[in-house]
Formats: structure tokens, sequence, C-alpha cells
């Protein structure tokens, strides 16, 4: 801002020196003492009253810029709230989606087991009532009173473990993929097993996959 005065600083200046500051700011230079004093500050008043209206009008700029900065950051963040949110749902629904299906995956595998392990004990007992040795493969691992929990739908996860010759108390990661290929050694007909015995050694390891154990 340029250089203002104050009439009492003016007052004691002489009438060339009020000429000298009038021809300064481009004023009219005529006049007595006392209309030279009044151009410089009406000149003066002038200059604060755009001053003024300069540093009103800077600071509304600055208050819209602050403004629209702070709704952009509201904006910003509903945004990643949403995102945040949707990315949330989404993962709940697929976790619940996937756990319907390993539901289902047990379900639909214990009723499949039921009806298998009737009809093994069908062809069982047929066996044992007309001698023949069918069953003395599977003795080692289910004795006569214990064919009876198979049906029970608690106890085929139970069935799976004793087949596969696995203890539920001791398991760890990949023993379950282990004893699958071990036993089909055994159990696959062309080593001297049966096709129900490669059956039911399939089934017991997707039983134990889908509850977790590998």
């Amino acid at each position: 801002m340029e250089e203002s005065y104050a009439e009492e600083t003016l007052r004691l200046k002489t009438i060339p020196q009020l000429k000298e500051i009038c021809k300064q700011f481009k004023l009219k230079v005529s006049g007595t003492k006392s209309q030279l004093i009044e151009r410089i500050l009406k000149r003066d008043d002038i200059m604060r009253e755009k001053e003024e209206l300069k540093q009103k009008k800077e600071q509304e700029k600055l208050n819209k810029i602050h403004q629209k900065n702070i709704e952009k950051a509201r904006k910003a963040e509903e945004k990643k709230a949403k995102r945040d949110e949707d990315k949330k749902r989404k993962k709940e629904e697929k976790e619940r989606s996937r756990e319907e299906d390993r539901q289902k995956k047990r379900e639909e595998y214990e009723r499949h087991s039921r009806d298998w392990w009737k009809r093994f004990e069908e062809r069982w007992s047929g066996q044992e009532n007309g001698g023949g040795g069918a069953g003395s493969s599977y003795s080692g691992s289910y004795s006569s009173g214990g064919r009876s929990s198979a049906f029970a739908p608690s106890g085929v996860l139970l069935d799976a473990f004793r087949f596969m010759e696995l203890d539920s108390n001791t398991i760890q990661a990949g023993d379950v993929n282990k004893a699958f290929k071990k036993l089909s050694l055994k159990y696959h007909p062309d080593k001297g097993g049966s096709t129900e015995q490669q059956q039911k050694l399939t089934q017991s390891r997707e039983l134990l996959k889908s509850y977790g154990y590998t």
C-alpha cells in the first residue's frame, strides 16, 4: 500500500511540500493549503477502501478454497467408506456362500455315506451269513459292534478317520493326502483291494477335506 498521511502531519507541511505530494499522487496541485490537504486525505480514503476491498476479496477467495477442500475431503471420505463397506459386504457374502457350499457338501456327503454304508452293511451281513470272508479285510478297523455307529451322522466323520487310519486328536496338515496315497496302494482293485474299498477311501478323503483337514 502506498504511503498515507494523517491530517495533523499534513498541516505541518508547507504548501510547496503539499503540492509535491499532490504531484506525486497525480492530484491537482492548485488551490489553498486546506484544499491540498483535503485532496490528499480523500485520496488516502479511496486507497484505503480499495485495499480493504482487495483484502476482503482475497479472504473470500481463501474461504471458498477452504470450503471446497473440506467438501472434497468429505466426499473422498464418504467414497472410501462406501468402498470399504461394499468390500466388506462382498467379502461376507462370499464367505457366507462358501460356508453354505461347504455345508451342502458335508450334508450331501453324509447322506451318500449313510446310503453307501447301508448297502455295505447289507452286503457284509449277507456274506457273513453265507460264510464269506469279504468282511475280514475290514475287521481291523470296524468291529461288528462299531458298524452300527456308522449310520449315525455324528459317526460318519469318525468312520472316515478310522478308515484312513488317522487319529483325530493328533492329525496334522498333509496327513490326509499322505494316508490317501498310502492306502490307495492297499485298496486299489489292481493292488488286491476292491472297488468298494477304493470308493470309500475317496469318500473319506473328500469328507475330511470338506472339514478343513488336508
